[in-house]
């Protein structure tokens, strides 16, 4: 583990970079929700391969303990920040005040249209955040209360929230299976699939076998947007991985010939 003592350690350095990401987050005030959010897309996409059979081990197994995840407030301002960037994807011709105007009371078209734009933007967004938040380890009975609060408060549509319950019931089942009668001898369930993980052989990053010990490298920031780690040292070379924060989030390896 480290980085040192002749080898290259990608994971341990990823793994360092992304941890004290989050605590940075965690401790700006107010708590650095879109940068989590960031964060949490991109543990999602880096995975090495472990175990005998080759299995994944993403990256955010590893953040899933961290204490930005607890605040309840934490999730709402994330699916504000999320339902916000979607609806820019696609922006509206028209304002609010304009629709209403000319909508004129009625409840016509115009005003149902644009509802329905925020509401299904909502619908995706909360799913979404639903699961993951199980994936952290938030309790099933905090999980189901969010998205009920946030049905009513969104007002979404008894069809909409009972597709959502139904969402819920199906990860529920993925994640703790009925037993199989007849299985087959050595057969495992697997993990249910994570929001935005990457399908076979995408975002995965080299490291120590599964069973290296947990001890990370130091990270050091050089600015208060780029934070570097050494992964380790081979032959004349040493390898350094930065994390940058601005304009977008990027992961850039460096490698120094040292004599």
């Amino acid at each position: 583990g480290g980085g040192g003592g002749g080898g290259f350690d990608l994971w341990g350095g990823m793994r360092a970079l992304f941890l004290r990401y989050l605590d940075e987050c965690a401790k700006a005030s107010p708590v650095d929700v879109g940068a989590a959010r960031h964060i949490m897309n991109m543990a999602n996409t880096y995975y090495r391969r472990s175990g005998g059979e080759g299995e994944r081990e993403y990256l955010f197994e590893h953040c899933a303990a961290h204490d930005v995840w607890g605040s309840e407030q934490f999730w709402e301002d994330a699916l504000l920040i999320a339902v916000g960037e979607q609806l820019a994807l696609a922006p509206s011709t028209s304002s609010w005040d304009e629709v209403i105007l000319r909508d004129g009371g009625s409840g016509g078209r115009p005003l149902r249209e644009e509802v329905k734009r925020v509401h299904n933007a909502l619908f995706g967004q909360l799913g979404s955040l639903a699961l993951y938040m199980l994936e952290v380890g938030v309790a099933e009975d905090r999980v189901l209360a969010f998205v009920a609060t946030m049905c009513a408060h969104c007002q979404l549509g008894e069809e909409q929230s009972q597709a959502l319950w139904r969402n819920m019931a199906a990860s529920r089942a993925r994640r703790d299976p009925a037993p199989n009668p007849n299985p087959s001898p050595g057969a495992s369930p697997g993990p249910s699939p994570s929001p935005d993980r990457k399908p076979d052989g995408e975002g995965e990053a080299g490291g120590a076998a599964a069973g290296a010990p947990d001890a990370l490298p130091e990270v050091l920031v050089q600015k208060p947007d780029v934070f570097t780690v050494l992964i380790g040292e081979g032959g004349c070379h040493t390898l350094t991985l930065a994390l940058t924060l601005s304009p977008t989030l990027t992961l850039t390896p460096t490698r120094t010939r040292t004599r």
